[in-house]
C-alpha cells in the first residue's frame, strides 16, 4: 500500500501480503504507533482502496465492487470499531445501536439490540446521548452497534485504548464471544495483554506484518 505526498515522493505504509482471517477466531495484530495497523485495517474492512492487491470475503472481491454495492456488501457483512470516541450525537444509545441494521434494510433487531444493551452492561443508558458517556461506555455502545447486524467479520482498532483494566478486559471479552459465536475477529492494538485473548498472533512493524512463530513476512496463511 503506498500513499503519494506532496512533491511525488511515495511513502510505502503496508508491505506485500497474504493474510488469511478464520471464521470463529480471534487474530490480534501487535505493532507501535505509525506501523501500519489502521491501513490495514482500514483495507481490510473495506475503508480504504489497497493500491494494489484484492481483498476476499469468500467469493466477493471487495474492491471490484462498486462504491454502493460494497457499502451495502460491508453493512451486512463487516463490524467495525473505529479507535477514539464515536457515535452520533443526535442518536440516543440505543438509536446508535440500531444504526447500522437500519441502513442495511435489517428488520426484527429490536431484541437482538436489547440484548446486547445487556451484555455490555448498557440498558440503564440507552436513552442517554453519546456526549452523556464515558470513555469506557462510548467504547461498549460501539462495540454492540459493530455487532447488531451479526457480521461475518469485526474489526476493531485499538478499541482499549486509554481503558482502564476492568474495561478493556471487558470488552476483549465481548470480542472474544463474538468470534465464538463465529465472526471472524481481528484486533490491532498495542497492549500486551490482549495476546491472552487470541488464537492467532501477528505482528507489524514498518508495514510488514508476521505470524508469530513464522519468518516468512510475505506469505501469511
Amino acid at each position: 500500500m503506498q500513499y503519494q505526498k506532496r512533491g511525488g515522493r511515495s511513502i510505502t505504509a503496508l508491505q506485500p501480503l497474504h493474510l488469511e482471517l478464520e471464521s470463529g477466531k480471534v487474530a490480534v495484530i501487535f505493532g507501535r504507533s505509525g506501523s501500519g495497523k489502521t491501513t490495514l485495517l482500514s483495507i481490510l474492512a473495506g475503508l480504504l482502496h489497497p493500491s494494489e492487491g484484492s481483498v476476499r470475503f469468500g467469493t466477493h472481491d471487495l474492491y471490484a465492487m462498486p462504491d454502493k454495492e460494497r457499502s451495502a456488501f460491508r453493512s451486512r457483512n463487516i463490524g467495525y470499531i473505529p479507535q477514539g470516541q464515536s457515535g452520533l450525537a443526535v442518536l440516543r444509545v440505543r438509536e446508535n445501536i440500531l444504526l447500522p441494521a437500519s441502513l442495511a434494510g435489517i428488520p426484527d433487531v429490536a431484541e437482538r439490540a436489547g440484548a446486547l444493551l445487556e451484555q455490555t452492561g448498557m440498558t440503564a443508558l440507552q436513552e442517554a446521548f453519546p456526549h452523556e458517556l464515558s470513555g469506557g461506555e462510548m467504547r461498549r455502545m460501539a462495540i454492540a452497534r459493530a455487532l447488531i447486524c451479526k457480521p461475518a467479520a469485526v474489526f476493531a482498532d485499538e478499541p482499549t485504548n486509554d481503558l482502564d483494566e476492568t474495561n478493556a478486559q471487558q470488552i476483549l471479552s465481548m470480542l472474544q464471544s463474538a468470534a465464538r459465536e463465529g465472526a471472524a475477529v481481528t484486533i490491532v492494538t498495542h497492549e500486551p495483554f490482549a495476546a491472552a485473548y487470541a488464537d492467532v498472533i501477528y505482528r507489524i512493524d514498518n508495514g510488514t506484518i508476521i505470524k508469530e512463530g513464522c519468518t516468512s513476512s510475505v506469505q501469511i496463511i
